[in-house]
């Protein structure tokens, strides 16, 4: 494997644009550097896919593990097995850490350095984000309409932040008009389901779906999504995940919550105490709102230009 070329910055929308000064989008960049990192340093065979999954779940740790959200994520994405290859995930891991930095030291980048911070100071891709709705989709498979209405590697990605949103709504004392306080507090700078979730949200279906079809990594297909803007790459999640139908969204959304089904190895009990940790709230949407909920996400995405 080596490293792709450069992107043309005059292909990138200004958020995606490279801000470290080398010619491409910080995260594609990395993301390529660590992929050769391990291909250099593992000496037994691995595929394209494993190694970028090994990138992924560094970065995903960062922020997604341990005790967060009563350990959910240690069950939802946990580090590949070791059974078939013993120690490969650890040597693949501590290329990783020995990759040097933009800044020119080593070892583990602080999570700031992963939400590419752009001139005005403004957050625009937030990494481990993007890193643990992949792993949620590699792990717990990408939806195949019309057969199924959801997966639960929906859970780790939008249904999360919509469950998140719903914890604002809440805290906010439940305005009037549900639908439209949801649309109207997606895509938004800062907050529960803010532009850089519902891009990293959109990016994660669409590498996993990509990359799950054919043996491809995940800096490949980076290569491809990061030179079309981030409201294309939200429209076009929304026509892939949800074939651009609001009701789509309905009955994933509402399924997920309330249509009986247990996430492995987690239990119905556990399932309701997981989605009200997500929330931050000691409820869940009743059926209508989260039906709400669901339409003002789609009217959201339907609203982009």
């Amino acid at each position: 494997m080596t490293a792709p070329p450069g992107l043309e910055l005059s292909t990138l929308a200004p958020s995606q644009r490279d801000v470290f000064g080398t010619g491409f989008h910080p995260l594609y960049e990395w993301f390529c550097r660590a992929e050769v990192q391990i291909q250099q340093t593992v000496t037994r065979k691995v595929t394209e896919l494993d190694i970028s999954d090994f990138v992924a779940h560094y970065l995903r740790h960062i922020a997604y593990w341990g005790p967060v959200d009563y350990g959910a994520w240690l069950v939802y994405t946990p580090w590949p097995n070791d059974a078939t290859e013993p120690g490969l995930f650890g040597v693949a891991i501590a290329a990783i850490e020995t990759l040097e930095k933009w800044d020119g030291s080593y070892s583990l980048p602080p999570s700031t350095v992963f939400k590419m911070i752009d001139n005005s100071d403004e957050i625009n891709y937030d990494a481990p984000h993007f890193a643990a709705s992949y792993l949620g989709y590699r792990n717990w498979g990408v939806v195949n309409l019309p057969t199924a209405s959801y997966t639960f590697g929906d859970l780790g990605g939008w249904a999360m932040d919509l469950l998140s949103l719903w914890g604002k709504y809440v805290e906010d004392g439940k305005p009037a008009n549900l639908r439209t306080w949801t649309r109207d507090h997606i895509g938004v700078l800062t907050g529960s389901f803010s532009k850089v979730d519902v891009i990293g949200d959109a990016d994660a279906f669409l590498m996993a779906k990509a990359v799950t079809s054919g043996d491809r990594s995940v800096s490949e297909m980076m290569r491809s999504v990061f030179t079309k803007n981030q409201n294309d790459r939200i429209k076009l999640f929304y026509d892939a995940r949800f074939q651009a139908s609001a009701q789509k969204i309905v009955d994933a959304y509402t399924g997920i919550l309330f249509d009986g089904n247990e996430i492995p190895l987690i239990g119905s009990w556990a399932k309701v105490k997981v989605l009200k940790s997500l929330a931050k709230t000691s409820s869940i949407p009743s059926q209508v709102e989260a039906k709400n909920m669901a339409l003002g996400y789609a009217d959201y995405m339907a609203g982009l230009r």
